[in-house]
């Protein structure tokens, strides 16, 4: 019997066959909302992953302290950020696929409003409109800083410098050494176990990767907002930032694509990192301002008398 593959390209996956469902808790009582994904067929419904395309890491693995960047640790919040074309446009499997990844990010909010007054105490009686347009959520896909002619920067959805930000989890071996959660290839020895010590040589800035991207919950936060875990799952460096290539993927067929994605490896297995997952969930925001409703204005009288 062959087993199935639960993943779906990321320029053919459609936002309205992801199923969200109901509000429910972690272990640690947090509330969270589940992905899953309708693959349709006789794959059915299964777990929520995406093959990425072939992407630049500019920056490679990150650390954040609070809102600082700070050199990888044992206590950095870490990331690696997918890169997406920096010319005027995307090309059209990128469209395709933001363009899907706001249809999500929109069915999430929606999903939230009704709840929002219990999980961010907001005012009922403010109305779904303004709920909706409150509600912080974190997106990964990054946004241009804008500025309007009164010169207050806004930031908007463009088609510029734009990248989707993984979250990369730690756990410590029996040595102590921390490792990073996954399944990852270098280009040149195989499966490796990636560290904060070797990170840097297995994915230099400027490398390009493939990756399979987990996608299994939508994070609350009281009072802040929310925002969907992105996880890699399996990754495989293709080139690295001095040109140095190996063989490409297959491109036979989709289905032999993703077989060899999904063959086992002696890494750590997405199931493992539930409960990491679920612990960690608050700490994706970082320093989020409580959201203020402003006053309305006062109408300006003209001082005129009769």
């Amino acid at each position: 019997m062959t087993a199935k593959q639960f993943t779906i390209k990321s320029h053919k996956f459609k936002a309205d066959n992801v199923i969200i469902s109901d509000l429910e808790e972690t272990q640690n009582g947090k509330p969270v909302l589940r992905l899953k994904y309708n693959y349709g067929g006789e794959t059915g419904i299964g777990p929520f992953n995406i093959q990425m395309d072939e992407k630049v890491v500019k920056m490679g693995i990150t650390g954040m302290i609070g809102d600082t960047m700070s050199p990888v640790n044992e206590v950095t919040q870490d990331s690696l950020s997918l890169s997406f074309s920096d010319n005027e446009a995307f090309n059209e499997k990128e469209k395709y696929f933001i363009n899907e990844i706001n249809k999500l990010e929109d069915r999430i909010i929606d999903k939230l409003v009704p709840l929002a007054p219990e999980l961010f105490n907001f005012d009922e009686a403010l109305g779904n409109e303004v709920i909706r347009k409150m509600i912080k959520f974190n997106r990964s896909i990054k946004f241009s800083t804008l500025k309007d002619k009164n010169g207050k920067k806004t930031r908007e959805r463009d088609h510029k410098f734009t990248s989707l930000r993984l979250k990369m989890y730690k756990n410590k071996n029996d040595n102590g050494d921390l490792y990073y959660q996954g399944s990852y290839s270098s280009i040149d020895n195989g499966n490796v176990t990636l560290t904060i010590d070797n990170h840097a040589e297995i994915i230099p800035r400027f490398s390009k990767v493939k990756t399979i991207i987990a996608i299994k919950n939508v994070w609350i936060v009281e009072t802040t907002g929310a925002g969907i875990v992105y996880l890699p799952d399996k990754l495989k460096v293709t080139e690295l930032s001095q040109g140095y290539t190996q063989n490409e993927f297959e491109e036979d067929s989709d289905d032999e694509e993703l077989a060899e994605l999904a063959e086992s490896t002696e890494s750590v297995k997405l199931n493992e990192i539930e409960s990491d997952v679920e612990d960690d969930i608050d700490d994706l925001i970082q320093s989020v301002p409580e959201v203020v409703v402003p006053e309305p204005k006062k109408r300006r009288t003209t001082g005129k008398k009769i």
